[in-house]
């Protein structure tokens, strides 16, 4: 004999914990957008490193591109080219005389 009160609370439950998860998938998949979402930048403007590593300044605005240098959090750069559009998520910038590029995410104001 099945114990309908019990069966009840099950669902009950599972249904809880459904939505609970449902809820926390919406978050982490527009957590992930707002993450991509471009920053606008202006030539010839100051910016700052905002990562919680070490950012690597690239020769080319490619990730496999060989690395100049890297630049620690909160690191003052120049913007020198915004053409993020173009370069798909890549910036131009100036790090003490460095003259590179480093992913567009990473600069804030």
């Amino acid at each position: 004999m099945y114990n309908w009160n019990s069966i009840k609370k099950i669902r009950i439950t599972a249904y809880i914990i459904l939505a609970v998860n449902v809820g926390l998938g919406l978050f982490l998949v527009y957590s992930e957008c707002k993450s991509t979402i471009h920053h606008e930048h202006i030539d010839g403007q100051a910016g700052y490193i905002h990562a919680k590593r070490r950012v690597k300044l690239r020769r080319d605005p490619d990730a496999n591109s060989n690395s100049l240098v890297s630049i620690g959090n909160g690191e003052p750069v120049q913007i020198l080219n915004d053409t993020s559009t173009v370069h798909k998520g890549w910036i131009q910038i100036n790090y003490n005389g460095n003259i590179g590029w480093v992913w567009g995410d990473y600069i804030g104001k």
